[in-house]
């Protein structure tokens, strides 16, 4: 049987950041909790309330989440009541907005993420922060690159 070396696995990329990001998603979902919202329904509202009116690709491209996980996500907050969906300029497109609730939600939620935001954060001096997010968005335009010579 012939063994391929796993050598330098380690620091796949995708792996490493799937893992930090598994590890912060947690935080700020336990941070938030109180408000009865999740980390990834918070930075839904958030994108649609900074965003709005805002059509469902456009709102994907923001949060770089494919469609069938966006959908089943707007789903639920449709459902909780924070978000509508109204007719676009054409009649394919829909529009995204928060509602009076939703934004009540949002409200109460800023002050839970700002403390688990700032306790993360300071723990990080601020240039490695700056470094970090820089290295971050890199990372992105890469695989949006990556991505767009494959297809």
């Amino acid at each position: 049987m012939n063994r391929t070396s796993l050598s330098g696995t380690g620091l796949c990329v995708c792996f490493q950041l799937r893992r930090v990001s598994r590890a912060i998603t947690q935080l700020y979902d336990v941070a938030l909790q109180p408000s009865g919202l999740r980390s990834t329904q918070f930075a839904l509202l958030v994108a649609i309330a900074k965003k709005g009116p805002i059509s469902i690709t456009e709102l994907g491209e923001v949060v770089a989440t494919d469609q069938t996980t966006l959908s089943r996500s707007l789903r639920t907050l449709q459902t909780m009541g924070h978000i509508q969906s109204e007719k676009g300029k054409d009649r394919r497109e829909r529009q995204l907005r928060l509602t009076a609730k939703g934004r009540r939600v949002l409200e109460k939620s800023v002050p839970y993420w700002r403390k688990v935001q700032a306790e993360v954060v300071s723990r990080l001096h601020t240039p490695d922060w700056v470094e970090i997010q820089k290295s971050l968005d890199e990372i992105k335009q890469i695989s949006d690159l990556v991505s767009e010579q494959r297809t």
